[in-house]
């Protein structure tokens, strides 16, 4: 029953967010994951990414503001980013939206990117398919630029052609307030055959131990705001 009332507010959602304009940004409010917003967030994670991380893995953002956020529209979890921090460096893990082209997902990374800088935090990171020119649009908008080219990243993903992702950083000035600084990184484009990331408990890309994913996401559409965090961002504009 639960789950038929979930999946009943999720079609609500999703035909009032049709009824406006692609591109159109919905007046989301962005806050930090609660205990109630777990659930929200699960489901978030299996409807638009087909996997479960598990409920350790999304409690780790409970009351964290500088590590998880959420957006929250018509009372309901419309989006959420998971971040890992090490060593000065924003690795972003999981960044997700129900309602794409909506720039739900650039509104959630672009608050992520404010606080790390104000925390005095150097660079952010993230994985992207190569074929994904939406996201990467987006993440250069924002500020990253491509370093390194891995190939077979997503070599569990047959579907992935070529199965080649991009690893991407942004540059942060501790005095950034309203954007990310957008200071040159060596557009080496070397190919790497690993990461060598500070990657942590998998929620897709990276973060604290692993940088592989205990399962890849495949990816959705490549629609924009859709991000997997190891597996790579997937935003568009």
């Amino acid at each position: 029953m639960a789950n038929a009332r979930q999946k009943k507010r999720q079609q609500r959602l999703q035909k009032a967010a049709s009824e406006i304009a692609p591109g159109t940004a919905l007046e989301v409010a962005i806050v930090p994951v609660t205990v109630e917003s777990l659930p929200g967030i699960a489901t978030l994670h299996k409807q638009v990414l087909k996997i479960d991380y598990g409920m350790s893995f999304y409690r780790q953002g409970v009351g964290c503001a500088n590590i998880a956020r959420v957006a929250v529209w018509e009372q309901q979890v419309v989006g959420c980013i998971y971040v890992h921090i090490a060593a000065g460096n924003m690795h972003v893990k999981s960044l997700i939206t129900c309602l794409p082209r909506h720039k739900i997902g650039e509104r959630l990374l672009r608050a992520m990117l404010e606080k790390a800088a104000k925390n005095g935090l150097c660079q952010s990171s993230l994985f992207v398919h190569v074929g994904n020119s939406a996201a990467i649009a987006l993440y250069c908008k924002l500020g990253y630029e491509v370093a390194a080219t891995l190939p077979n990243y997503y070599s569990s993903s047959p579907h992935l052609h070529p199965p080649d992702a991009h690893r991407m950083i942004c540059r942060l000035s501790p005095s950034t307030t309203n954007a990310p600084a957008k200071q040159p990184v060596p557009q080496t484009r070397q190919r790497v055959g690993h990461c060598d990331e500070a990657c942590g408990p998998e929620s897709l890309p990276a973060a604290g131990q692993d940088h592989r994913l205990p399962q890849r996401p495949t990816p959705h559409d490549l629609d924009d705001d859709i991000v997997w965090p190891s597996l790579g961002a997937a935003l568009a504009v």
